[in-house]
């Protein structure tokens, strides 16, 4: 370049990289060289973009070299990356916790100012306690909690004892032999709950119901047992008073499965039948609809009653018996068999039910004789049977004033009980007076009172309008001596005597 004197002339150099550049600049012999640094392209940048990613969360960092000349070494938390002039990466940065996250970048060795985020992107879920469920001997068994997936997806969880896949927007019941529950997803914790302070549990109301009554007040125990591997292991006894309810609280369960229970009454007094329905329970849930078991006890009874409506009987005469069952407990009676031994000084003519409603039939026809008549159907509480007629002669050779003495038994079954006729006639066969033992499992059996025929020398006209000497009945049981049926038999051969006088008075 030629100068002028005292002038100046401005050069440009142009196509300059950055960096330290030596300029060579000679004005004849003199040198005039310098040395510049050169810092023109534009300068890095560093940006940050943040994301949640399958509930991960993830920032990524821009890293932007614009210049044309010189290489940039970034380095993001640790790590160096070198970008050619004109060259963009995105570095990602995943795994991050929830809650406060720095990220250190620097540029060519020099610190930037950090990268400061929060981060929330694990699953949300809702984690409640609900109650215990207890042992047999009252300690936690296991403690139970609902979890709520949130999340619009279904999602893997786990705690302290289990895991299961939660379907999107649902509840389910888990259960853990620890507390608090930890919930977790991917190895992070996502919420906890400690447990619950109510232990779970079913109320349960035992009704005692009566069919009849007792002859005086009983009380009854019922017990409640709990299967236990296998086993069923008492947990609970209490006692119950005719037309009563309690409430009991068993222990229950959230599983499915629930928790088994068997309901027995272990004493039942005096009742003929003892019924529990139901008598298992399956238990499960926490609280909700009460259950309800009702305790019935029956009492089965019955009673025989017998007549005679002949009022004596002559040597070879014949005397009409009447028969009938009442039920009197609270228990249908089927089949219902009466029975009634014959003196042995008597001979069996017939035996019919009213009605055609039953059968008879001579069981032995051995002296004394046996007779058994089945009534046809059940024989309800308070109902009474058809009438039972039966005809007996006594014997040509009997002896005035023999009273003819004979008792019937009625049997009715509550329960089904195999034979009942053939065990009746059975326990009879041996002949003498009936008796109501052995006891027939599942039945009830009554004996009549005893009924007394005299036998009289001369038989009474009944045109004079004098009654002839009525019958003798002996008591129910059968219980009086000897004694006192003899003395009965002879008052009414005096009071046939009487009236035989009286009669022939009349006559002359």
């Amino acid at each position: 370049h030629s100068v002028e004197p005292d002038t100046t002339e401005l050069v440009t150099i142009t196509g300059l990289n950055d960096g330290s550049t030596h300029v060579n600049v000679l004005a004849g012999q003199t040198d005039l060289s310098f040395d510049r640094d050169i810092s023109c392209d534009p300068a890095p940048k560093v940006s940050y973009s943040q994301a949640c990613a399958e509930f991960d969360d993830t920032v990524t960092v821009l890293l932007q070299n614009p210049g044309d000349d010189l290489a940039v070494t970034f380095t993001v938390n640790g790590t160096d990356y070198t970008l050619a002039p004109g060259e963009t990466l995105a570095v990602l940065v995943d795994h991050l916790a929830d809650g406060p996250n720095t990220i250190n970048v620097s540029i060519n060795g020099v610190a930037q100012p950090p990268f400061e985020v929060t981060s929330d992107c694990d699953p949300v879920f809702v984690v409640t306690p609900v109650c215990n469920t207890l042992d047999v001997d009252a300690s936690v068994a296991l403690y139970w909690f609902t979890i709520s997936n949130t999340e619009a997806v279904d999602l893997i969880v786990a705690w302290n004892g289990g895991s299961a896949t939660v379907p999107a927007g649902q509840t389910i019941n888990v259960a853990s032999t620890t507390a608090p529950l930890v919930l977790t997803h991917a190895g992070v914790e996502i919420a906890r709950a400690g447990a619950a302070e109510a232990n779970c549990e079913r109320d349960v109301v035992v009704t005692k119901q009566m069919q009849g009554q007792p002859q005086s007040a009983e009380v009854y125990t019922v017990q409640v047992s709990r299967l236990v591997d296998g086993s069923y292991v008492a947990v609970t006894t209490f006692d119950l008073n005719a037309g009563e309810s309690k409430t009991i609280h068993l222990p229950s369960t959230l599983d499915p499965a629930g928790i088994d229970y068997k309901i027995a009454e272990i004493a039942s007094g005096t009742a003929s039948t003892s019924n529990v329905s139901p008598d298992s329970l399956k238990l499960s849930g926490h609280l909700g609809e009460t259950i309800g078991v009702v305790v019935t006890n029956g009492y089965a009874s019955v009673r025989i009653d017998k007549s005679s409506s002949t009022t004596s009987v002559l040597p070879g005469g014949q005397v009409t018996y009447t028969l009938q069952a009442v039920n009197t407990g609270g228990l249908t009676l089927d089949p219902v068999v009466v029975t009634d031994r014959l003196p042995s000084l008597m001979s069996f003519v017939s035996a019919t039910v009213a009605g055609g409603a039953g059968q008879c039939s001579l069981a032995q026809s051995a002296r004394p004789q046996l007779i058994s008549c089945t009534i046809n159907g059940a024989l309800a509480p308070g109902a009474s049977a058809p009438l039972i007629t039966v005809l007996a002669n006594a014997d040509a050779a009997v002896t005035a004033g023999t009273t003819l003495v004979n008792q019937a038994m009625v049997h009715g079954a509550f329960t089904t009980v195999d034979g009942l006729v053939e065990k009746i006639n059975t326990a009879s066969a041996a002949g003498g007076d009936l008796s109501c033992i052995p006891v027939i499992s599942g039945s009830v059996c009554d004996l009549s009172a005893k009924v007394g025929v005299p036998v009289t020398q001369v038989a009474v006209e009944p045109s004079t309008g004098v009654s002839s000497a009525p019958s003798a009945q002996l008591p129910r049981t059968g219980a009086a001596n000897l004694k006192t049926m003899l003395a009965l038999g002879f008052s009414a051969v005096l009071l046939g005597g009487v009236l035989l006088l009286s009669r022939r008075r009349a006559t002359r």
